[in-house]
């Protein structure tokens, strides 16, 4: 939007990164004028400034202003349990890393079953985050983790697997020695 007395429509240029990017000719006085871009690449910190030309010598420069373009999804490593873990302990440290370009911390779920056990979990880029469970019982278990940086940008890890067995095994035999040679 830009204002002045004398001139009721501008020609407004987009720069982005010092670079001219496109214009309007038709850019009309206190009303808000739209440019869209399509292809800007990942990066933080870049910048935009508008140019206004009115009536061939009157010209205006806006302030530039940073955006940042992260269209970047996270990346997440299980760390453990291992996959196919067999354990008889009721109780399980998951630990994962998640890797984003610009992000310093993000958010992670950990799901379980197809349940998320814990939501909006913190976990710095780039480093191991730790989450335990406990009083888990006898069962098999599917688990993965999702996670989210501040743009939304989402992913989710591999499913893997566990199994939790810890009750101990019942063997009843009431006879040490077949009773007869015949029965065995």
């Amino acid at each position: 939007k830009y204002n002045s007395l004398s001139f009721p429509t501008a020609n407004c240029s987009l720069y982005i990164n010092g670079i001219y990017n496109q214009s309007n000719s038709t850019t009309e006085q206190d009303v808000d004028t739209l440019f869209s871009v399509a292809g800007i690449n990942d990066g933080l910190n870049q910048n935009y400034t508008i140019k206004c030309v009115m009536g061939g010598n009157n010209i205006t420069v806006s302030d530039s202003r940073v955006f940042n373009v992260d269209k970047t999804f996270p990346y997440i490593i299980l760390n453990n349990p291992i996959d196919n873990l067999n354990t008889t302990s009721t109780t399980i440290n998951f630990n994962w890393t998640v890797v984003d370009a610009y992000d310093d911390s993000l958010l992670c779920n950990l799901t379980i079953n197809g349940i998320v056990e814990a939501n909006s979990i913190a976990s710095l880029n780039n480093t191991p985050t730790n989450y335990t469970v406990y009083d888990l019982s006898d069962n098999i278990y599917f688990w993965n983790v999702t996670c989210w940086d501040s743009t939304k940008n989402t992913n989710a890890s591999e499913t893997r697997f566990y199994r939790v067995d810890a009750t101990s095994p019942y063997w009843l035999n009431n006879n040490s020695f077949p009773e007869s040679k015949s029965q065995y």
